[in-house]
């Protein structure tokens, strides 16, 4: 098997270009395309497997409420009534099992995660099961959550390997264990959950709070808060490279993720944008067909195709960048070639 360097026609001492990064992710897939039976095996069930509802548990929601309406004022009652009912329209679309590929950053790439509720299939009408009691749905919900977790990591450890393995010209032996990676993603996703579920719903709290008293201070603080979540997110981009191609810790690989973003800013808007652009316009072509019609397989092999060698392709252009690091920035250490499991 020839390098991918090799067949890109680089030196040793060169970096691979944004387009030239997704062609060797591409290649990637298409030399292991073992790696996208796991997105089209979570769609394939999505689109064929059972279905769980818990539009029973919010009318149970909406009828308790119902029965404290009269301490209410009308405003607030009517924007109850409002909120209860967009919340019961989102529950009558809403398949449980869409939870197996929702958590950001670490899901399987997925064409019909939101896919309706009711939508037919070639094999017929699919089962739907309601859930009506509260606890055993979130200990279900908790179940799937966990297990989407699972395979999103087994999927993107799995693809790292692969890069790791066809980039490196000389394979070395890893200083990293598999526990030390897991935990380091874990403990980024756990971060991730605390800002999500503790940290953000108090500072909307806090921007309502405002707007109360001046929607002006409130736009404007929604506004920055905006702004400031999207810089964040981009400059953490690289951070699960970081820990499962480089081998990195997570404060290495967090602090890197920034200098990379600094450094690269315009190859990586370029990344990001030509990666939206494939994806989003292929996504397109590969929904035309009714979930009714089997031409759906071919999308649904068609995303994860791309899905994962655009995945593939952040890789690669993560490996080839970090490398320059220390050329970039001369109080960096050196050695920061990637390591091998």
């Amino acid at each position: 098997m020839h390098g991918a360097r090799e067949e890109s026609n680089l030196s040793p001492r060169d970096s691979l270009g944004v387009v030239d990064s997704l062609k060797v992710g591409f290649e990637i897939v298409g030399r292991h395309w073992g790696v996208i039976l796991l997105p089209i095996g979570i769609d394939l069930w999505l689109w064929w497997g059972p279905r769980f509802s818990i539009l029973p548990l919010v009318e149970q929601m909406s009828a308790l409420m119902n029965t404290s309406y009269p301490g209410m004022d009308l405003e607030t009652v009517r924007q109850a009534m409002e909120g209860m009912e967009a919340l019961r329209q989102f529950a009558g679309h809403f398949n449980l099992f869409s939870l197996l590929s929702i958590l950001p950053l670490l899901q399987v790439p997925t064409l019909l995660v939101h896919s309706p509720l009711d939508a037919a299939s070639p094999l017929g009408t699919a089962y739907v099961a309601s859930l009506k009691a509260g606890f055993p749905a979130l200990l279900l919900a908790g179940g799937i959550l966990s297990l989407g977790l699972c395979l999103g990591v087994i999927y993107l450890v799995w693809l790292a390997r692969m890069v790791r393995t066809i980039q490196e010209e000389t394979p070395v032996q890893s200083k990293r264990t598999g526990l030390f990676k897991l935990t380091s993603l874990f403990l980024f996703l756990g971060g991730f959950l605390f800002i999500g579920l503790v940290v953000f719903p108090l500072w909307l709290l806090l921007i309502g709070v405002l707007t109360l008293f001046s929607p002006t201070v409130g736009a404007i603080a929604w506004l920055l808060t905006v702004v400031t979540l999207i810089y964040i997110a981009l400059h953490l981009l690289f951070v699960i490279p970081g820990v499962l191609v480089g081998g990195r810790g997570l404060f290495r690989a967090t602090w890197e993720s920034f200098v990379l973003i600094q450094t690269q800013f315009p190859s990586v808007v370029g990344l990001l944008l030509l990666s939206m652009l494939i994806y989003h316009g292929l996504k397109l072509i590969w929904s035309l067909p009714t979930e009714d019609s089997w031409a759906l397989l071919v999308g649904v092999i068609g995303n994860a195709c791309v899905a994962t060698g655009l995945t593939a392709g952040l890789f690669v252009f993560y490996q080839e960048r970090v490398k320059r690091l220390s050329e970039l920035l001369p109080v960096l250490k050196p050695g920061l070639k990637s390591d091998e499991t």
